[in-house]
């Protein structure tokens, strides 16, 4: 089923389905996370789960297993630079806000993580022997048996 909104309409529309109506005037960067989190949730568990499925694509994709999936902070580092991407070809005043409140997250999230996983030893340091594909290789489409 295909629907067609009259400009403007959406916001209003996308309220009336949360069942608040929509909040009027300039919000701060806090008000916005408060409400995007009525909608998708706790941000830390929404990016972990994020983690989890761009973990499992990328070994899809690659063909091999990864030691861990990718942190939540890291999810949020990366869409930081998503909206750096897109504020880079135009300006767009929720890129930035987006990029401040994705960074902001990647914070909160990155110190606990890093005092609980590191505490006992320093994080491994890829070494130049580490084989990883070359750009050709990792467009190439999946093969069961190229896997090593």
């Amino acid at each position: 089923m295909i629907f067609f909104f009259q400009a403007g309409c959406m916001p209003d529309l996308i309220a009336s389905v949360y069942g608040k109506p929509r909040t009027k005037g300039p919000m701060t960067d806090q008000q916005i996370v408060d409400e995007r989190g009525k909608i998708y949730g706790d941000v830390a568990l929404s990016h972990e789960s994020l983690g989890l499925e761009w973990t499992g694509l990328l070994q899809q994709h690659y063909g091999r297993r990864f030691e861990h999936p990718l942190p939540g902070w890291l999810v949020a580092q990366m869409l930081t630079m998503f909206k750096v991407h897109r504020a880079a070809r135009v300006y767009h005043e929720d890129n930035y806000v987006d990029g401040r409140n994705y960074f902001r997250f990647a914070q909160d999230m990155q110190k606990p993580w890093d005092q609980k996983e590191y505490a006992a030893k320093p994080p491994d340091v890829p070494s130049q022997d580490v084989s990883w594909p070359s750009p050709a290789d990792a467009l190439r489409p999946f093969s069961p048996a190229g896997c090593r």
